[in-house]
């Protein structure tokens, strides 16, 4: 049974991530080697944003830098697919404090959820904007939420 990113099993097929299946705006990446599943990437794209909605690695497969590849290929598959793209985004559990560790290293800084202008003209704002739709700002109890700029990946990118 695949399990959420607080630990709890995910067995509600009316609810995300089920009933995202076939939409558009997301894009699921698998790792595999013999067959054997190694970890995924779940991220969506709304207007000049993306956000990462899950990144899983089995723990067998830890610490081999496929978390890293996962990212660098999602980095880049967000600004080519979408050149408009400014930012990018993720929440991540307090109690997770390895995830917080790992993301920081590679770049994402934490933003307090209370400060951000929703209406900012920008990826953030779109992003804020589109969960302000699903009633899902701020996020759940217990996440932080981290943010990278696009210009921070390509040097000159606004």
């Amino acid at each position: 049974m695949p399990i959420s990113m607080d630990g709890t099993a995910i067995d509600n097929p009316e609810g995300p991530p089920w009933i995202w299946y076939g939409d558009a705006a997301l894009s699921w990446e698998l790792a595999e080697m013999d067959g054997q599943v190694l970890g995924f990437c779940l991220s969506r794209h709304v207007k000049r944003h993306v956000h990462l909605h899950a990144l899983f690695i089995h723990p067998k497969f830890q610490n081999l830098r496929i978390g890293q590849q996962f990212m660098i290929r999602h980095w880049k598959q967000g600004i080519l697919e979408y050149p408009e793209v400014d930012s990018f985004s993720l929440g991540v559990y307090r109690k997770n404090i390895g995830g917080i560790r790992f993301y920081k290293k590679l770049g994402y800084q934490e933003l307090d959820q209370s400060s951000i202008d929703p209406n900012q003209d920008n990826g953030l704002g779109d992003w804020v904007q589109n969960c302000l739709t699903f009633n899902d700002w701020p996020l759940r109890d217990g996440a932080k939420f981290f943010i990278k700029f696009a210009s921070t990946i390509v040097p000159g990118k606004k």
